[in-house]
């Protein structure tokens, strides 16, 4: 039932932070969209609002650096899916995370996730 997914995200000057590094919030909202993807394709039509499990940054990505986002389901619970991702220059890790994302209905109450 695993649906990987594969992005990849050029680094440009408007994604660096005052250090010349890629800024954080970006490699956390690419690594959301991943992840929201591959919900969304394992179980379309769901409404998920995420929650951040965990990010743990390894290293830098620079100006001109290819971040690869992999992503993968990790576990899949009554009403919320998890998702690991990761993301690699050139085989070295820069960051890797968890997101959960959890089934609302219409009322924003959690239901469950369709078999």
């Amino acid at each position: 039932m695993a649906c990987p997914i594969r992005n990849f995200f050029l680094v440009r000057n408007e994604h660096l932070n005052h250090h010349g590094n890629l800024f954080g919030g970006v490699i956390m909202a690419e690594m959301d969209t991943v992840g929201y993807c591959i919900a969304q394709q394992m179980f379309p039509g769901c409404a998920f609002v995420t929650r951040a499990s965990s990010f743990v940054f390894e290293s830098a990505a620079r100006l001109g650096d290819i971040v690869e986002f992999e992503g993968e389901l990790a576990r899949r619970g009554v009403t919320s899916v998890t998702i690991h991702v990761a993301g690699r220059v050139g085989g070295r890790l820069v960051a890797k995370g968890e997101m959960t994302y959890v089934n609302v209905n219409a009322q924003g109450a959690k239901t469950p996730v369709p078999a």
